[in-house]
């Protein structure tokens, strides 16, 4: 006999003792996963991936959801020519004049969140007077797995390897660091920067000890600001190739800073090395400069 109370008394108990049905577990979005391989970056190493690798970025920030922008292993070139171009007043970069408000950043991420950008272990490789990386009005960003390095930038590090007295005069004799360039002229010696494959000059150049000079002692771990002495009362100056310069002077007086290093720089700081503003949870790890 069919008892339809019955039945709808019995489902209404069990429904009582299981309770309602779990509500279903809302999943995380789908991160997408931008590579600029695809659009044209070179991990070979052997053309500039600036360019590219801003059109990547570009793409990513129209992803909604979270990205992931990955440089696949190997080593990335990046020439201000072609990199990202922002109008930027940084502190201590922009004059009176205005003649730095113009920046070349490497890798921007503006106005963007949940990105992450992932170096899969790869180099990447700056050139000329640019920015590497910048965070501007974005959260939850994190940068990974890169090793990176600038060529030649605008600091001239020189350690004196050799001092004394020759022939009647003191001398020291400077040792440069690999990819250093100088030109030597007149009892005089210009640091260049490398040179822009865009316009065949030097990005950057300065005379002897420029306008601004940290001294470092690498045994007593000490650093300090002091004139320098370097190019004063020079009588010759002789390229000895293989990054070492040798100075002669007028005095008899043998130099006592043996092994000392001697970091020179012009103090115009046109460009930041990165820059967060205005963004927030931003982490770096991973990340680790190559000298």
């Amino acid at each position: 006999m069919y008892f339809p109370q019955l039945l709808l008394l019995c489902a209404a108990l069990i429904a009582g003792l299981v309770g309602p049905a779990p509500a279903a577990v809302a999943r995380p979005p789908a991160e997408t996963v931008v590579d600029v391989r695809a659009f044209g970056a070179d991990p070979s190493g052997r053309r500039d991936s600036a360019g590219v690798a801003k059109e990547a970025v570009r793409h990513a920030k129209e992803v909604r959801g979270p990205v992931r922008i990955v440089f696949p292993r190997g080593t990335y070139q990046l020439y201000p020519e072609q990199a990202e171009l922002r109008e930027l007043y940084v502190s201590n970069t922009v004059g009176p004049d205005e003649a730095y408000k113009d920046k070349r950043i490497g890798i921007l991420l503006e106005d963007m969140a949940d990105v992450t950008v992932d170096g899969d272990g790869s180099h990447l490789q700056f050139h000329g007077l640019m920015t590497s990386f910048a965070a501007i009005r974005s959260r939850n960003v994190e940068v990974r797995n890169f090793s990176f390095d600038y060529t030649t930038p605008k600091v001239v590090d020189t350690a004196v390897s050799d001092a004394g007295v020759a022939d009647g005069r003191a001398y020291r004799i400077l040792t440069l660091p690999v990819g250093s360039r100088f030109a030597v002229g007149d009892r005089r010696v210009t640091w260049l920067g490398e040179t822009s494959p865009a316009t065949g000059q030097p990005y950057w150049s300065g005379v002897d000890g420029m306008q601004y000079t940290q001294i470092h002692d690498p045994v007593a771990q000490r650093t300090w600001r002091a004139n320098n002495p370097l190019f004063d009362n020079v009588a010759a100056m002789t390229d000895l190739a293989y990054r070492k310069l040798r100075i002669d002077y007028h005095t008899q007086t043998a130099p006592t800073d043996h092994g000392l290093v001697y970091q020179m720089r012009q103090t115009t700081r046109d460009t930041p090395s990165a820059l967060l503003w205005e963004s927030r949870d931003v982490t770096v790890r991973g990340l680790k400069a190559r000298y």
